[in-house]
């Protein structure tokens, strides 16, 4: 799935929830307790990182030079999965004095 095809099925997702895209939230809005929407959020986590990874392992031979390809090409989609699910906005002032920090 490229990522545009992502960002398209986020945006599905975006519409059909009203715009709200917390995972918590939207379980708690189907009536579950915060504990009960935590688990299933777990539950979901261990289901996708166990489809990743099992699609790893089915993934064909093509030869090393090819294999080192797919692996970066891999590598890739996980990082811009890890990403978006670590961006956050942070105020130009935090972030100059993060940098501030780092050049003392």
């Amino acid at each position: 799935m490229s990522v545009g095809s992502v960002n398209k099925k986020y945006a599905e997702i975006q519409q059909a929830s009203g715009g709200n895209h917390n995972l918590i939230a939207l379980c708690r809005e189907e009536g579950m307790t915060q504990q009960e929407a935590y688990n299933r959020a777990g539950e979901l986590l261990k289901d996708r990182y166990r489809a990743w990874y099992i699609a790893q392992s089915e993934l064909p031979q093509w030869g090393e030079e090819v294999d080192v390809q797919v692996q970066k090409y891999i590598k890739g989609c996980q990082d811009t999965i890890l990403a978006n699910m670590n961006w956050r906005y942070v105020p130009i002032h935090h972030v100059l004095f993060c940098f501030q920090i780092l050049l003392r």
